[in-house]
């Protein structure tokens, strides 16, 4: 077996990621109700981001890293992937996109997640992973 043939295994859990969430996506689409009054959604995110920093914090040992890939641009995605459902769940007609700019010109805003309503900018969000690096204290 060559390298390649070996490196092809990897590729493909990296492309069924992909798949996965696309799947997931289609899933809770049809057939879940998502509820704002719950907590279900925020537990889900969590777990999420939990599972994602076990498998760096694994990835960093094994690799000898001393940082741990961010998990920022995991986060907004987690948050992206559900404020899409609920607004296609509810026939809300908005998009949700992410680092895109507020107006049109140099040096403009482009905040983790912006909501919009055709050409209007309807809602923003940051998203915040690290709360300073002494969050011990």
């Amino acid at each position: 077996m060559s390298l390649i043939q070996s490196e092809k295994k990897y590729w493909k859990t990296l492309d069924d990621q992909y798949k996965q969430l696309h799947k997931l996506y289609n899933e809770i689409n049809s057939k879940i109700p998502l509820s704002l009054s719950k907590k279900e959604i925020t537990k889900t995110i969590l777990f999420r981001i939990k599972i994602y920093y076990e498998t760096q914090n694994k990835i960093k040992k094994f690799l000898n890293k001393r940082y741990l890939s961010a998990a920022s641009d995991f986060f907004v995605e987690a948050i992206i992937f559900y404020l899409k459902l609920i607004l296609e769940k509810n026939k809300i007609d908005y998009e949700v996109h992410s680092e895109r700019q507020i107006r049109q010109k140099r040096g403009a805003i482009r905040p983790d997640i912006s909501v919009w309503k055709k050409d209007k900018v309807i809602a923003v969000l940051e998203c915040k992973t690290q709360l300073g690096w002494n969050r011990d204290k």
